[in-house]
């Protein structure tokens, strides 16, 4: 069932891909492709890796040091990189590399389960947090340059005002309930999940997760404010990474509408399709043609980005082949002194 519903929804994306590509001047999309040359995409492949990759590895880094947990970089990154192949690649783009990502570090670390599942909860959460802010400052900006009367705009704004003061009490109240009795227990309690079998095993586990997830918010608040404020950074790198595409293009668009394009982007995003195929594109023509600039900048601007998003996720596929290698070689010297321990008996 599940790979018939992954195959449905990669069937759309193509459609909206084809689409796309169809009701564009591929030309002009041509033109703009070319005018990328080697430095100019190294530029933006660098801008893209820290903002996706490095400054998001080394957030995690910090939560797990807020845990007291001393380990090297390499494993973060390594599982963070992982992490992100198999989220891009599959409809679950914000969650589907998380399990991985654990795995990882499950056999290449000493870090307890519960430190684990804590700080990829934690480093989400975190994200989640930054993204939204800077994602209804993208919809302010859409709205500011709505064709409509003062009137519309200042109802519109009115409306995604009301919408971030309530997301704000939402996570006051959140935060509260973590810190007092749990998210997790909260939710089962209200849900009646707690009499269920499997979740009435994994009590324990819950209940130690939720203790660490608190632990984080009552650390050094020095230590909170750089984690929050690299997840900033780290999405501002983004947003300058679509700000160079599109210079580098021989177009221009204020810093301003950017933010626009990464919320447009986000929302593409959420759409769960396999690297959110066609709804990238599709979405980019509309907002490019929104902004005055052409739909074949649009849809290039999403091959660009898409290109460089599936070079990061290919060298994340490559290591976590090594990294199944690897298990797969220590099962196999397991097995071989096993057959000699018998013999030697």
């Amino acid at each position: 069932m599940r790979k018939l519903f992954f195959f449905i929804l990669l069937l759309i994306g193509i459609g909206l891909f084809v689409f796309a590509l169809y009701s564009t001047d591929l030309s002009e999309v041509t033109s703009a492709l070319l005018k990328l040359w080697p430095y100019k995409f190294l530029i933006i492949l660098s801008c893209l890796f820290l903002g996706e990759i490095l400054i998001s590895a080394l957030r995690w880094f910090l939560i797990l040091k807020t845990q007291d947990q001393n380990l090297r970089f390499r494993p973060l990154y390594f599982a963070k990189l992982v992490g992100f192949s198999f989220s891009y690649l599959t409809p679950v783009v914000f969650f589907g590399g998380e399990p991985v990502r654990y795995a990882i570090l499950k056999e290449e670390t000493d870090v307890p389960s519960k430190y684990i599942i804590s700080s990829i909860i934690l480093e989400k959460l975190i994200l989640f947090l930054i993204s939204t802010i800077y994602f209804f400052i993208g919809v302010f900006v859409f709205v500011f340059y709505l064709p409509v009367n003062l009137f519309t705009k200042l109802l519109i704004i009115g409306v995604v005002f009301l919408g971030c003061l309530f997301g704000f009490f939402l996570y006051l109240k959140l935060r509260s309930i973590t810190l007092k009795e749990g998210l997790f227990s909260w939710l089962m309690k209200k849900l009646y999940l707690s009499k269920i079998r499997i979740f009435k095993e994994k009590e324990g586990t819950i209940k130690e997760v939720e203790r660490e997830i608190s632990r984080f918010f009552a650390a050094d608040k020095k230590i909170l404010f750089q984690i929050f404020i690299m997840g900033g950074v780290e999405i501002f790198l983004i947003i300058l990474s679509f700000w160079l595409i599109i210079i580098f293009q021989g177009k221009y668009l204020d810093l301003f509408k950017i933010f626009a394009i990464n919320s447009m982007t986000a929302l593409a995003a959420s759409v769960p399709l396999p690297a959110a195929l066609g709804s990238l594109e599709v979405s980019q023509a509309f907002l490019f043609q929104f902004f005055n600039l052409s739909q074949a900048s649009g849809v290039a601007f999403s091959l660009i980005f898409r290109g460089i998003n599936l070079l990061f996720a290919c060298f994340g596929i490559i290591f976590f082949l090594y990294f199944q290698i690897r298990i797969l070689k220590k099962k196999i010297l397991d097995f071989v002194q096993k057959i000699a321990k018998f013999y030697e008996k």
